[in-house]
């Protein structure tokens, strides 16, 4: 490439920037979708448990505010019941109500002031990872009182040796490329080894997205069966009214149906919509459903992305 002149060398150096830059924003990209599941994940369970504690823990006779030894049962309840591993705490006009083992408070005032307004999910990063953050509310569900936490509610996956395989071989196949796309080189064999790499980094695409998927999946799947364990508690206490069961999960749609409740979590299409329910037995022999749109139909916009970068790939090794 000595003899071609400086405008070509300055091209060839382009494609081969942009093709790198394509391969690790894929990868970067996948790696964020798959953690904001995650989050997500813990997020809606965290709003799960403020409206389950805001909705069992009395109030003080003549008050709105809570009564901090029934909270505090409530919580240790929670953080010690069969099945639950997922890290929990909750905290009480900034005072922890369980053993701070991962230093969350005092809280970042950013953060503090995000629950204050009410928000429904916020995160702060500790060494454990992304926290998800969701506001205690008062019983007129008007002012934070304090905040719920939970993490790591669903076990991040480990990379699989066909993805690692994949990634390793569309990096072999990038480099070739890049090296055979010089002077002397025949079009055939410049275009058969871009071709390739272009593919391999398209089934990558295919593996990543597919991961984030059942990211996704795990994700809708822990908010649901946390949301029907959550409403299955709060149904025994016989001050707690049906109609109120829904104020567990603030965000989710929540209706009484005389059906009987079916044993697992349903998917299924309403006049076009994905929606995924669950359904909890009540005392009066009805039903609660739960129902919200899941997480993994709202990955469209992911596919396009990484779609697009594999594009992105071809157009640098086409330079």
């Amino acid at each position: 490439m000595t003899n071609s002149p400086r405008w070509v060398r300055w091209m060839a150096a382009a494609g081969a920037m942009v093709a790198a830059s394509a391969l690790a924003g894929l990868v970067v990209t996948a790696y964020r979708a798959t953690n904001a599941e995650l989050r997500a994940a813990d997020g809606g369970i965290a709003a799960a448990v403020a409206g389950y504690l805001s909705l069992v823990t009395p109030v003080e006779p003549g008050g709105t505010d809570y009564q901090l030894p029934a909270l505090l049962s409530a919580a240790n309840t929670l953080a010690n019941a069969p099945g639950w591993k997922a890290g929990l705490q909750v905290a009480w006009k900034g005072a922890p109500l369980l053993d701070d083992r991962i230093g969350l408070t005092p809280l970042e005032p950013s953060a503090a002031t995000l629950l204050s307004a009410g928000m429904s999910a916020t995160y702060v990063r500790r060494g454990e990872g992304d926290i998800a953050l969701a506001p205690l509310l008062d019983r007129d569900r008007w002012n934070s009182v304090g905040w719920v936490a939970v993490w790591h509610s669903v076990p991040s996956q480990p990379i699989s040796a066909i993805t690692l395989s994949l990634g390793l071989v569309t990096c072999v196949a990038t480099v070739m490329a890049i090296h055979l796309a010089r002077p002397g080189e025949s079009a055939r064999r410049r275009w058969t080894s871009a071709a390739i790499a272009v593919l391999a980094m398209l089934v990558l695409a295919l593996q990543l997205g597919r991961r984030t998927e059942i990211a996704a999946v795990r994700a809708t799947n822990a908010i649901l069966v946390r949301g029907r364990v959550l409403a299955g508690r709060a149904r025994t206490i016989p001050k707690v009214s049906e109609s109120q069961l829904g104020r567990i999960f603030p965000r989710v749609s929540a209706t009484i149906v005389p059906e009987p409740p079916a044993d697992a979590i349903v998917r299924l299409r309403e006049a076009g919509v994905p929606s995924a329910r669950v359904e909890v037995a009540l005392r009066s022999g009805k039903t609660l459903r739960f129902s919200m749109l899941p997480r993994e139909a709202r990955l469209g916009g992911l596919w396009a992305t990484l779609f697009g970068w594999v594009g992105l790939m071809g157009m640098g090794l086409g330079f």
